[in-house]
């Protein structure tokens, strides 16, 4: 059989296919049929390319992943604009129902491409650039009729659509399995204001009929929803002030009775840490169990047991490769500049619009108004699953936070004689101190601040002289401890965050999909609680004074207008 490709042609607001036509025979002794309703030999059908989604919320300080996740969530409008689309049709069983050989011997019925950025909508504005706001369905109809010949049927007619990634029904090969196993290089793109666009989306469920007689006037609805294949990351606001002069957010840290204010954490720098940039599949995949060994299913649901464990995985094209072995070359490749071992090396960029974002000057913010700022959108990354016995910092996507820490109370001397602390009363933010902890009392409303080392020094030499002996024995009962100093350049500290895609409830054990990144998600963190400095240095270990609620939300879209195509 041979593949008639099409244009689509624009008539009355509907994107329509005027020649997405194939026969039904296995040759190419068929004519095309474009429409033949007189003599009864075309069916027309209707296609609608669904965006839209559910607008609910729900906030849960554990993460459940999954399909559901915590809640759905509307996109800006560069995120749910379609660009273009192509849909494919084969006759067989539903996508969901189909093994990999079974994929592999059905032929593509048809396929069909449109360009909506080079059509201009029904008031003459640029498709491309019209601002795509309103109450109307965020959707894309497409009408085209099939010449049925003998066999034809409602029944066993599907379709897949693939968004935003430009025309590629040449490319994909001949095949059901070929639209399968494609792989999508680019995610998104970056315009030249440096803003992220042009999301490559899919189909995300079968397609289903919604009734019709196949005729002209009546044609068969049929319905599909499509999805993004990248995630989207976002920081939360909530906990912090917003410091506009120094655009920085402001933690308050207190004791641990929460009572008095010990010191503040300004936060200045976030960046993506291993924010996989190699390509993921089309269209999503899900192993049938968390073994791998079962087979897999597209376009499957991520299964959860009671208590919240992942009983399945979502299988990206690099899974199986990442297997507890770093060549430098893969995680370069699969990471790029976002590695792990790259973010040991704290640079930050003042102008990158992506991955690494200055001062929370941010590409999209998700503002309620512009006075009232609750967060921002980090950046986006592609798919990145590994098996749970392989969650090490190497392989897991997180954030690496960078601020300033400044504490309350800064001494600039200590008399050892007399066991007077001198205050300095004229510290401020940005300047150097040495951080004095007793292990004794390691909390941090117990440690102590000085603006120079000799001072830090004499105090630690007073408190080990005093609880210990000169074989290092304990003197005083209750102590048993030392008094040691770490100098903070600058009041410059990190911290990490590992973005969960859910949580088994047990720190001391991983589980299956625990810090995953799925497609069309969105990982949202939110500082809840900053006790205490991060590291000197960047270190990947999670964080001992910070603590982070992540919630993950299904993606879904604002609404917009019927693009005409």
């Amino acid at each position: 059989m041979t593949i008639r490709k099409h244009i689509f042609q624009t008539a009355l607001g509907l994107a329509v296919i005027s020649g997405f036509s194939a026969c039904d025979a296995l040759d190419d002794t068929c004519p095309l049929m474009n429409d033949n309703s007189a003599s009864g030999d075309s069916l027309h059908i209707r296609l609608t390319i669904d965006t839209r989604g559910q607008n609910t919320r729900a906030d849960n300080d554990r993460p459940n992943g999954g399909e559901k996740g915590d809640g759905w969530e509307f996109g800006t409008d560069d995120e749910n604009r379609i660009h273009d689309v192509c849909i494919f049709a084969y006759r067989g069983k539903a996508i969901t129902e189909l093994t990999a050989q079974e994929a592999e011997n059905i032929t593509i019925l048809a396929s069909g491409y449109a360009n909506a950025d080079a059509q201009t909508d029904q008031t003459g504005t640029e498709a491309g650039h019209t601002e795509y706001k309103g109450d109307d369905p965020a959707i894309v109809t497409a009408d085209f009729a099939f010449y049925k010949g003998k066999k034809m049927t409602i029944n066993d007619l599907q379709f897949i659509v693939v968004a935003n990634v430009g025309d590629i029904t040449e490319e994909v090969g001949s095949r059901v399995k070929d639209i399968f196993d494609y792989q999508t290089y680019s995610s998104w793109t970056v315009n030249n204001q440096g803003k992220p666009t042009k999301f490559a989306m899919s189909s995300t469920t079968n397609s289903y009929t919604l009734g019709g007689k196949g005729t002209k006037d009546d044609p068969i609805n049929y319905h599909i929803d499509i999805e993004r294949t990248a995630a989207r990351i976002d920081f939360d606001f909530k906990g912090a002030t917003l410091d506009t002069d120094s655009k920085s957010l402001d933690y308050v840290v207190k004791n641990a009775a929460g009572t008095l204010a010990i010191a503040n954490f300004y936060l200045t720098h976030v960046k993506i840490v291993n924010g996989c940039i190699l390509p993921s599949y089309m269209l999503k995949r899900v192993a049938n169990d968390v073994n791998g060994t079962n087979g897999f299913q597209y376009l499957g649901d991520e299964t959860f047991s009671k208590d919240g464990t992942a009983t399945n995985y979502v299988i990206d094209p690099r899974t199986a490769e990442r297997n507890g072995t770093f060549p430098d070359e893969w995680i370069e490749t699969c990471y790029g500049a976002t590695s792990m071992v790259t973010s040991l090396t704290p640079t930050y960029a003042d102008d990158s619009p992506i991955g690494t974002m200055q001062n929370f000057n941010s590409h999209i913010d998700w503002s309620a108004t512009a006075t009232n700022v609750q967060g921002y959108t980090i950046g986006y990354v592609n798919e990145n699953t590994f098996d749970m016995n392989q969650t090490v910092a190497a392989y897991a996507t997180g954030l690496q936070l960078k601020g300033i820490y400044k504490p309350a109370r800064v001494y600039s001397a200590y008399n050892a004689e007399e066991g007077k602390l001198t205050e300095n009363t004229e510290y401020a933010k940005g300047q150097d101190f040495w951080r004095v902890l007793c292990t004794d009392n390691p909390a941090e409303e117990n440690c102590l601040y000085f603006d120079n080392e000799e001072a830090a020094q004499a105090y630690c030499n007073a408190y080990n002289t005093t609880y210990k002996d000169v074989d290092g024995n304990t003197k005083v009962e209750g102590h048993s401890g030392i008094a040691s100093y770490t100098k903070y350049n600058g009041g410059v500290c990190f911290y990490y965050v590992w973005l969960r895609h859910a949580n088994n409830g047990d720190d001391g054990v991983q589980g299956p999909m625990e810090f995953a990144i799925v497609r069309n998600n969105i990982y949202r963190l939110q500082i809840s609680k900053v006790s205490g400095p991060g590291t000197v240095k960047p270190d990947p270990r999670n964080p001992e004074y910070l603590k982070a609620i992540i919630y993950v939300r299904k993606w879904r879209e604002v609404t917009h207008p019927v693009i005409p195509v």
